[in-house]
Formats: structure tokens, sequence, C-alpha cells
């Protein structure tokens, strides 16, 4: 008899915890925001968009041109931790992430989360490409 409650109570505890992680894994989705550049003609597109501090963003920038880009935060992620996947070529400094080279066709994903609210700027500092872009943090 002992055995068979103890057997159930393990059974109940596993099922309890997968049902928290499931939740879990719900709210962080539910707070991770996804954001999609596109790099088309020398411009980001959208030239702003808007996140909220605290909370997961993954910023996704697609090259569509056939001329490599740099993402370059004036900055603003210095001391962020930022998670660099695809097919960019990121350069970390002495303060995080400085910059990220896109290639042609290329795409690049960042993922960080904001704290202090505020308008940031960003840019490709390749010359004549001139592009800037903005995300403002609410």
């Amino acid at each position: 008899m002992m055995r068979s409650t103890s057997q159930c109570l393990v059974v109940a505890l596993t099922v309890l915890l997968f049902l928290a992680l499931g939740v879990a894994s719900t709210l962080a989705d539910a707070n991770r925001q996804e954001v999609r550049i596109a790099i088309k003609a020398r411009a980001f597109q959208p030239a702003e968009v808007t996140v909220q501090a605290g909370h997961e963003v993954v910023l996704r920038f697609e090259n569509h041109d056939v001329e490599i880009h740099a993402f370059v935060p004036e900055k603003w992620l210095e001391r962020v931790p930022v998670q660099v996947d695809g097919s960019g070529a990121p350069f970390f400094g002495d303060k995080g992430l400085t910059r990220l080279l896109i290639p042609g066709g290329g795409q690049a994903t960042l993922r960080f989360v904001p704290r202090i609210p505020g308008r940031y700027r960003y840019r490709c500092d390749l010359p004549g490409h001139q592009m800037v872009g903005h995300i403002r943090v609410e």
C-alpha cells in the first residue's frame, strides 16, 4: 500500500513539474518580442520599431540586398548581454556588441533584454551607405 501511494505521489509530482515548466515556457514566449527588420535598397525597413523594457527582444535582420551591410548600435547595447545567431559576423569589444556585419542575402538574429526606456539609434557604418534606424524602448 505504501509503495502504491509513493508511486502515485511521484507520478503526480512529475505531472505538476511538466505543467509548471509548460506554463513558464508559455509565459516566456508571451513576453518575448519578435521584430523583423528588412534591409532593402540601402535602408532599414521599418526605420523605427518599438519594444518593451524588461522583456526579451528577438531582433531579426534580413538583408535583401546583394551587398554586405552593418548593424552598429551606438553604445546602447553596452554591457547588455546579447546572443547572436545566423549568417552575420559579430564584433564584440570589452563592453559588448559593437558591430554586426550581415552578408548580402543573409540574416542575423540578436537576442537581448533592453532595460532602460529611450529612443536608440543604430546605423550601417559602411562607406556611402548612410543607413539609420531607431529602436524605441518603452
